[in-house]
């Protein structure tokens, strides 16, 4: 349906198949990943469709194990007597941590956050070359895959339950491209994007 619709843009040159929409070519596995979020080099693999979940609850995993030796540390740190060699290596240990955690949470909330949006961190970053995500002139962007928090949610941790391969209506696409231009009224959504 694709192809005769005239959307030659989703045939992946290297795969040389019809790319879902949401689809990406992963060149680091040389793959296509379905819903592609982004190439993890942490675990080694492109994140997507089948395994998102298991990479946020990796982060948190990951995040519960830097608060513990974070706690651990600060305990050592407290304990040591005045003037103990040790003190440089747990401050020093404690700084490298502190650092881990904060970029480990800033990826976990970024996580978090596209996810409760429906929205892969690619589509975030490079919304304005997807033509089936809407932003208007104030930057609000507007995702038509949007179910609210707890369907996208949902959607995440059981993704053999969404459909697929996911196609956008011919009536969905013209009022994303209406709104797009500002034809619609500026401080309203088209009813496309509504919730229920």
């Amino acid at each position: 349906p694709a192809l005769w619709a005239g959307n030659w843009n989703q045939i992946c040159p290297t795969c040389r198949i019809v790319k879902p929409l949401r689809a990406k070519h992963d060149s680091v596995t040389n793959r296509c990943v379905e819903h592609f979020d982004h190439h993890c080099p942490w675990v080694g693999n492109a994140i997507g469709k089948e395994n998102r979940w298991h990479f946020l609850v990796f982060l948190l995993l990951e995040m519960w194990a830097l608060l513990v030796s974070i706690s651990v540390s600060i305990y050592k740190l407290t304990k040591l007597k005045h003037g103990s060699q040790n003190a440089g290596y747990i401050v020093g240990f404690l700084v490298m941590d502190c650092s881990l955690g904060i970029s480990v949470l800033t990826l976990l909330m970024a996580q978090i956050n596209s996810i409760v949006k429906n929205m892969t961190t690619n589509e975030m970053a490079n919304a304005h070359r997807y033509n089936y995500i809407a932003m208007d002139s104030y930057g609000r962007v507007f995702n038509p895959f949007d179910k609210g928090c707890n369907e996208n949610c949902l959607e995440v941790m059981y993704p053999s339950k969404g459909v697929t391969p996911v196609v956008l209506e011919d009536e969905v696409q013209q009022k994303i491209r209406e709104w797009i231009m500002d034809k619609k009224d500026i401080m309203r959504p088209p009813q496309a994007f509504r919730r229920a």
